[in-house]
């Protein structure tokens, strides 16, 4: 049973957050956590969402993402960039068989990640692969 106090601190915490589900439920989570354990927390370890960025309490010590559609994206975009990446090293190798380049993927929202070849001094930069791609056969 949560006594008085934990209910308002529940609520006051509430009344911080702003209306994200998520953090909303990692709320309760930490609030049922306290009271079940005599104000020690069971597991309340918090990471940093490796997709979007948001804070969560982590529910295993391998858990990268707050959410099934966060860990979902964030696969998607290694798979992407995987791709990308022996496209980007096929061409550049044919051009110069010993050429030294470095890919970037930053991820700016779910739906937004440029890529970054950085090529003999020169930087290269799209939204779209594609257009990345044919930069990058002009050269």
């Amino acid at each position: 049973m949560i006594t008085l106090d934990e209910q308002i601190e529940f609520i006051e915490t509430c009344k911080c957050l702003e209306n994200d589900k998520s953090t909303i439920y990692n709320a309760i989570l930490e609030t049922l956590y306290k009271s079940k354990s005599n104000a020690l927390p069971l597991h309340l370890d918090r990471k940093k969402c490796s997709s979007c960025g948001k804070s969560f309490i982590v529910k295993n010590k391998h858990q990268e993402c707050c959410s099934a559609n966060c860990r979902v994206n964030l696969h998607r975009s290694k798979k992407r960039l995987e791709k990308f990446n022996k496209q980007v090293e096929q061409i550049l190798r044919a051009k110069n068989p010993d050429a030294k380049f470095i890919i970037e993927q930053i991820i700016t929202g779910p739906r937004e990640c440029p890529f970054i070849v950085h090529y003999n001094g020169t930087q290269y930069k799209s939204e779209s692969t594609r257009n990345l791609v044919s930069q990058l056969e002009k050269i």
